[in-house]
C-alpha cells in the first residue's frame, strides 16, 4: 500500500532466539516482495539484514481510513 512496483525495502534484524528470520522473510514473500539480498556479516553472529523488491500487488495506493499503528496513550 505504501510502495510502488519496483520499490526497495531494507530490513535489519537480530538472529537471537526466538529466531524470526525465516518468518520475517515469509512475510515479505506473502506481501508481494522478492528477496534481492540477505547478509549476515562475519564476526557479528547475531545480526543480519536484507533487501527486498516490491513486485505485483504493491500499487502505491493508500486505502482511506486504514490505521497502521497507535501511539500508547492515544485514545483517538
Amino acid at each position: 500500500m505504501l510502495l510502488a512496483h519496483g520499490a526497495s525495502v531494507l530490513s535489519t534484524r537480530h538472529r537471537r532466539p526466538p529466531g524470526l528470520t525465516a518468518r520475517n522473510r515469509s512475510w515479505f514473500d506473502r506481501s508481494g516482495f522478492e528477496k534481492v539480498e540477505w547478509a549476515a556479516p562475519t564476526g557479528f553472529p547475531y545480526l543480519g539484514g536484507g533487501a527486498h523488491e516490491a513486485l505485483e500487488g504493491a500499487n502505491g495506493v493508500l486505502e482511506e481510513g486504514v490505521r497502521f499503528f497507535r501511539f500508547v496513550g492515544d485514545e483517538s
